[in-house]
């Protein structure tokens, strides 16, 4: 969970990040999903409260979208996959502005956008081994950019072959046109809903 706290201090940073993890979860479990929600959204009402963030905290969870769970048809996606085209059957995040999202592509892409201290983790960060260009490719995933304001400073957009399918890389089955398309569909949805700006895709997207 990403807070704004646009009142703070010089050096104070500028918003608050927020994650949490529950071991030994079988598969999609709602209810663990809805405890866990909670758990984070109270700890970061606290946090703002100790350090003098004015964010806006929304509404109290009490529901959790069960998108991502069930496999549908790519013409039937409301959510993260509204729109792709190069595969037949997706499973999709709901559209909203969390920090990740996804929509997978099955035996096909797995299409990720990745805001704030979440971008460049496709990578293991953009420091070492991640990727320091704006935009770019290599034999497993291609990816791009924008930059966004508040906590979440800037977003990262990337397309790796699905991990559960049967594609490893790219070297025997290069990404095609629809594809790259798919990415920039994807990218640029995700980037609206954050508010986010000067998205830089790949030239074949």
């Amino acid at each position: 969970m990403v807070l704004d706290c646009p009142g703070w201090r010089k050096g104070q940073g500028k918003g608050i990040l927020v994650t949490g993890a529950w071991g030994n979860v079988n598969g999609y479990a709602p209810e663990i999903h809805k405890r866990l929600a909670k758990i984070i959204t109270t700890a970061a009402e606290r946090t703002a409260e100790q350090t003098a963030c004015k964010a806006e905290l929304g509404t109290p969870v009490n529901r959790i979208d069960l998108a991502v769970t069930k496999a549908k048809e790519a013409d039937r996606a409301t959510g993260t996959c509204e729109g792709v085209e190069s595969q037949r059957t997706v499973l999709e995040t709901a559209a909203s502005t969390a920090p990740v999202e996804y929509c997978i592509l099955k035996d096909g892409l797995r299409l990720s956008a990745l805001y704030g201290e979440f971008a460049g983790s496709d990578f293991g960060g953009f420091e070492g081994e991640g990727p320091d260009d704006l935009r770019g490719e290599n034999k497993s995933t291609f990816w791009g950019t924008a930059q966004c304001s508040g906590g979440l400073q800037y977003a990262q957009f990337t397309a790796a072959a699905e991990q559960e399918g049967k594609r490893e890389g790219f070297s025997e089955r290069p990404p095609t046109a629809q594809e790259y398309a798919d990415l920039r569909t994807f990218a640029e949805r995700s980037a609206h809903r954050h508010g986010c700006k000067n998205l830089t895709l790949p030239p074949k997207g």
